[in-house]
């Protein structure tokens, strides 16, 4: 299953019950909700600090290591700049194992990345209930 098979969304991420598009940062909460917000958080491969200080330079968090984003997210992702390729593999983390005990089997890099960047943003902010 799809994370937007498990969030019952369709292609657009509009919900397929209540016909209501989700936002980017609505979609990753309502998944980080669904699957145990402090089990997603924990996941995150900074600390609050770190969090902290980056989301000041940059909302996205793209200051921090991507591959540290792309690994607890469950990918290792290489790139070889002379070939102008990337080799994209599957990787055993935390919050892969939490989507596999939720049945999500299918989600690519950005999935994973979005979820730990949005559940990031959750850690510290006033939003982390």
């Amino acid at each position: 299953m799809t994370i937007r098979e498990f969030l019952n969304l369709d292609s657009y991420d509009k919900d397929r019950t209540t016909g209501e598009e989700l936002t980017h940062e609505q979609k990753y909460d309502k998944l980080i909700d669904l699957l145990g917000r402090d089990a997603v958080i924990a996941c995150v491969p900074f600390t609050a600090e770190q969090i902290k200080r980056e989301i000041k330079k940059d909302k996205h968090l793209n200051t921090l290591s991507m591959q540290k984003w792309d690994m607890a997210g469950g990918f290792i992702v290489t790139t070889n700049y002379k070939k102008g390729t990337q080799d994209v593999r599957h990787y055993r983390s935390q919050l892969s194992d939490i989507f596999a005990a939720h049945g999500i089997n299918s989600w690519s890099p950005a999935d994973g990345v979005c979820t730990l960047k949005e559940a990031a943003r959750l850690m510290v902010s006033d939003r982390s209930r």
